[in-house]
């Protein structure tokens, strides 16, 4: 049986694009043609683009009013009421909160976009793609040169912010793609070079990193029969260059030059639970486990969803099992592999982008009751415990009643610091000083 055969029909999750109300498309396109040529609002000294900013939304494919209101948010309240269309309020709501995220993104005021569950998400994502297209438009106009003063300040603000907010929220393709365009903000020729380094040293290990990707499917058929998909998921630019300086730094790991294997994950996946351990415990015996580190998340897994059991795996081509390669003996490569089932997956790299996630992350989501699955039902299950530690974890942050009376606390100093009604421990460290509370963050993140 040829390898074509064995990849199994696990297709990988990414997110639809949104179905928009064809009433409040025409309304988007109708207002754009009425304001051309007049003052537009702008973001970090660049002009809105709703097309843009609509479109991002879109392809994250979140529900429809989130999406129009990103293509709507330039325009005055009037305008859009003028329509009399269905749910209206709705779509003004999320305008509404979008433009208190966007404030809070300005100020990087870090606690009231990092701690979940939200009044709006929706409001939230549309704030985020309002910059991440500003920094985009940033990059075009910056005709290869480096940004400098109080605009780089601003800069390396929002894009940390922005960073800070992906990871929370599990989007790590989107944490990725905010990665490389600080890097290409920061020094367009120097990210040109390492793009060129990264796609030459992809291309010239492609062979290699197709049969490993083979060779794991084979393995796994040979021994259970049954099959896996295995996905060769490459870095971005900004990892690659994290890589390269940890070869150079540390010790055990130092080598001349980066390879394939140093960009790529093998993302396994399998179809439940029960066979992301049997799929751990088989392909760990083709080779060894580097430095014995393992990384197991599907029993506990971390607070933005993230769930899988990643490794790096040590293949020397003499080994018992890895005779088949056709590689030099001396060749030896460490292969990082994550398994993970397809939800699992999803979440992963979108996190509350996932339909049913997304649910999860606002205020007005509550259950009477977290219903705890049977062992069986969870070990024949795709999403384990990913559901159920959001679930858990937001069942004890209950939105507090809105008040103009403030929460007093004191400082180290004995000094008295008020703080809002539902204030969290990071609204107090930043209270404290910028210092405390970057401090405090580390370590907030460090859970995930």
């Amino acid at each position: 049986m040829t390898v074509s055969n064995l990849n199994s029909d696990l297709t990988l999750w990414k997110p639809t694009p949104t179905q928009i109300p064809e009433q409040w498309m025409k309304l988007a396109e109708e207002l754009d043609q009425e304001v051309k040529g007049s003052q537009r609002p702008y973001i970090m000294k660049v002009k809105y683009n709703a097309q843009r900013v609509g479109n991002m939304l879109r392809s994250w494919g979140l529900p429809w009013h989130v999406v129009i209101a990103g293509y709507l948010w330039e325009y005055e309240k009037e305008l859009i009421l003028q329509a009399n269309l269905d749910e209206m309020n709705e779509v003004l709501s999320h305008i509404d909160e979008s433009n208190s995220y966007c404030k809070y993104i300005e100020d990087e005021q870090l606690p009231r976009l990092l701690t979940p569950p939200y009044r709006d998400l929706g409001g939230l994502l549309i704030a985020v793609a309002i910059f991440y297209q500003a920094l985009l438009t940033l990059q075009e106009q910056s005709n290869e040169r480096s940004y400098t003063g109080k605009i780089l300040s601003q800069i390396e603000s929002v894009g940390r912010t922005l960073l800070n907010i992906a990871k929370r929220l599990g989007m790590w393709y989107f944490k990725r793609d905010i990665e490389d365009l600080l890097e290409q903000l920061r020094s367009s020729r120097k990210f040109a070079e390492l793009k060129k380094d990264h796609t030459h040293i992809l291309h010239q290990d492609a062979l290699m990193l197709e049969e490993i990707r083979q060779f794991l499917i084979t393995s796994y058929h040979k021994a259970t029969k049954q099959t896996i998909t295995v996905v060769c998921t490459p870095c971005g630019i900004a990892g690659m260059k994290r890589r390269q300086q940890d070869s150079q730094t540390t010790a055990i790991l130092s080598k001349p030059r980066l390879t394939g294997f140093d960009l790529v994950t093998f993302d396994v996946i399998v179809p439940t639970v029960q066979d992301c351990y049997n799929a751990f415990g088989l392909l760990s015996q083709l080779g060894h486990i580097q430095d014995q580190r393992i990384i197991e998340e599907i029993a506990n897994p971390k607070l933005n969803g993230n769930s899988r059991i990643a490794l790096g795996l040590v293949l020397k081509p003499q080994g018992p099992y890895t005779q088949v390669l056709k590689w030099p003996e001396t060749y030896t490569q460490i292969c990082y592999l994550q398994i993970a089932t397809p939800f699992m997956q999803a979440i992963n790299w979108y996190g509350c982008l996932h339909p049913n996630f997304y649910l999860l992350y606002m205020k007005t989501y509550r259950e009477e009751e977290i219903e705890q699955p049977s062992l069986e039902q969870l070990r024949q299950s795709e999403e384990g415990k990913v559901f159920l530690t959001l679930k858990e974890f937001h069942a004890t942050r209950h939105p507090q009643p809105e008040t103009k009376a403030p929460i007093v606390t004191y400082g180290l100093d004995y000094r008295p610091i008020e703080l809002p009604i539902g204030a969290t421990a990071l609204d107090f460290a930043y209270a404290q000083g910028n210092t405390i509370g970057e401090h405090a963050l580390t370590n907030y993140f460090a859970t995930f």
